[in-house]
């Protein structure tokens, strides 16, 4: 019998309406692991821990950092360990824990749902069993998220490569990342107010000043690509140079080949990141905050 380890969060796998909003529940969490008991029984030994409660849209450095220490101190306890989450920001919870934790040790598989359980149409269960099945079966080890869009089998995603969802049709998608990041990283601290900033490019875009700001991450059109013919793009990067902050480029493909792009290799603070937008931040704040 495996011995799991479920670890909530909240989100909207633990919601139920509460005069005609979704809140958090401390009862409502436990829900999906009584429902999975229900339909199969006591075939595997579940056991609980609940570090906070919240909506995922209100997660902070605190919440990561208390995330982690639950899930350190737990894992060599354990065959998996399935951590429910909200959605809004389950990829960046995911990203932080795949940086932090030992990745060769048991999996840890990320659940969340797109609407209350008692909705019909939520999947929050077929994440779940699909994340109970995956650690019975030790199919891999490392940190994945399980999800089910909707018409589609359950599928599992790694971090470094998961898109955000969209916010129109609650699919999570994943982008071409051709190699899996095996750093792991000391994290001693991580701050409330993140030194890095989090820029999309967009139409008609402004650049912003640098000040209190240490490192940027960038994310560039879905093409890989930055607009580059006002000079804007070439003169917020030399700024940053002078100001000794790092600009970290996400979404930029080595296969395709615009006009639009800028030789940044006359930048010496700028990399390259060929992980998704969200790990990509998530990593530089690590890195920034801990001076790794």
């Amino acid at each position: 019998m495996k011995k799991i380890l479920v670890i909530f969060t909240g989100g909207t796998i633990a919601c139920v309406e509460k005069g005609g909003t979704l809140d958090t529940d401390e009862t409502q969490k436990f829900k999906v692991l009584k429902d999975y008991v229900a339909l199969f029984g006591d075939k595997v030994n579940f056991e609980c821990v609940s570090p906070y409660t919240i909506l995922s849209e209100n997660l902070s450095a605190k919440n990561l950092m208390s995330l982690k220490q639950t899930v350190l101190k737990n894992l060599e306890n354990y065959d998996g360990i399935i951590i429910t989450h909200g959605t809004d920001t389950l990829h960046y919870s995911a990203s932080f824990i795949s940086l932090v934790v030992e990745k060769q040790s048991v999996p840890i598989v990320f659940v969340s749902s797109n609407l209350p359980l008692e909705n019909a149409k939520s999947n929050g269960f077929s994440n779940f069993c699909a994340a109970v099945d995956f650690i019975e079966n030790q199919q891999q080890k490392g940190v994945f998220i399980t999800y089910k869009n909707e018409g589609e089998s359950v599928n599992f995603y790694r971090p470094e490569s998961v898109s955000d969802f969209d916010a129109f049709d609650d699919k999570l998608r994943e982008i071409p990342v051709k190699k899996q990041d095996f750093d792991v990283l000391k994290c001693e601290k991580l701050s409330n107010n993140s030194p890095v900033l989090f820029l999309k490019t967009y139409v008609g875009m402004t650049y912003p000043c640098l000040d209190s700001v240490k490192a940027v991450v960038l994310q560039t059109y879905h093409s890989g690509t930055l607009k580059s013919d006002d000079g804007k793009l070439k003169d917020f990067l030399a700024v940053a140079k002078q100001k000794g902050v790092k600009v970290v480029l996400t979404g930029v493909l080595a296969d395709k080949n615009y006009k639009s792009e800028v030789d940044f290799s006359q930048f010496e603070n700028v990399e390259i990141s060929p992980f998704s937008p969200i790990y990509t931040y998530v990593k530089t704040w690590i890195l920034t905050e801990n001076r790794l």
